[in-house]
């Protein structure tokens, strides 16, 4: 629930035009913070791959585990794991992604162009981009629930 709290709470960065006016300077900036928001979604991508496997190898391992000690510190490494990830790459990757691309859209119209901006227009409307957004933060509640369940069980 806190994730779903701080995701909403996220403000939007204002859409500021870069202060340079050299114009290929300009579009220097709009390359460099373009790459470091794709860098930062295949980094996010990858850690989220080792994490949420890593989380869900934990709790496999919990469910065969006959001691309660052993199933509780197993589920709670599975959940530590999970949620770190949750909030320290996700939360974080989210917030620099919106501040970077506020710049990219301001940078968009000072130089007179639309590609963030038209994307980020014509994709605001849809449910599925807000679910997408939250994905991680979905699927923390069958992880959470069943690691409830192998606590539960035994």
């Amino acid at each position: 629930m806190l994730y779903f709290l701080l995701h909403h709470r996220l403000k939007q960065a204002d859409e500021t035009c870069s202060p340079t006016l050299d114009e290929n300077l300009c579009l220097k900036e709009y390359d460099v913070l373009r790459e470091e928001v794709g860098r930062r979604g295949n980094l996010l991508a990858v850690h989220g791959t080792i994490f949420v496997v890593a989380a869900l190898l934990l709790l496999g391992q919990g469910a065969l585990q006959v001691k309660y000690e052993m199933r509780a510190g197993l589920v709670f490494g599975a959940l530590v794991i999970y949620f770190l990830f949750l909030f320290v790459m996700v939360h974080s990757t989210r917030v620099l992604d919106e501040i970077s691309y506020a710049r990219l859209r301001g940078i968009e119209k000072q130089m007179g162009f639309e590609a963030i901006r038209f994307v980020k227009k014509e994709a605001e409307p849809n449910d599925w981009v807000q679910i997408r957004r939250f994905v991680w933060g979905w699927f923390s509640l069958p992880v959470v629930i069943a690691g409830f369940v192998l606590l539960l069980v035994g």
